[in-house]
């Protein structure tokens, strides 16, 4: 009797672990497959002359997100390399469903203030939005402000990650 149930113990608790593993694993890969790249925005090559193509006149990088499901940014990842001088530029993500609308939806009321001094190299992370879900079927780019001459990066990256949402919050 007593080996019979040893035996029953040891088939339920694999029965268990198989089972909790089906679970485990399927929970781990939801999560690592959740984070993805929606954007990454790049502006210049970093050689001296790449100073004119900053100017708050341009849209850059526009895509159109067709996802299944709203997009939920959670890292606003930035890197500058500075030109001449101490360089000065505020970064916008906006999106609408309109291409490059007038009066977009943006990732952030205020734009996000860059500051790199001479021969700098500047990494800057944003977690915290105004508004970070991004509706399907939307257009999505990125607008600078605040870009005056004399003032002018030679480099910009800029990359927005996050997931997919799959109901409305």
């Amino acid at each position: 009797m007593k080996k019979l149930f040893l035996i029953f113990l040891v088939a339920l608790f694999a029965v268990v672990t198989i089972d909790a593993q089906r679970y485990v694993t399927k929970d781990l890969k939801d999560r690592l497959l959740a984070v993805e790249l929606l954007q990454d925005f790049h502006v210049g090559s970093g050689l001296a002359t790449d100073t004119t193509f900053f100017a708050t006149t341009h849209e850059y990088g526009t895509l159109y997100w067709n996802g299944e499901f709203s997009f939920k940014v959670t890292s606003l990842m930035v890197g500058i390399q500075s030109g001449i001088g101490t360089d000065t530029l505020g970064i916008h993500i906006c999106w609408s469903d309109t291409i490059n609308d007038a009066t977009p939806s943006y990732l952030n009321t205020t734009a996000l203030a860059l500051n790199a001094t001479t021969a700098a190299v500047l990494g800057q992370e944003d977690t915290t939005f105004d508004d970070a879900t991004i509706p399907k079927d939307s257009f999505v780019w990125m607008r600078l402000t605040d870009v005056t001459a004399g003032r002018k990066p030679i480099e910009l990256s800029v990359t927005v990650s996050g997931y997919m949402l799959d109901k409305p919050e």
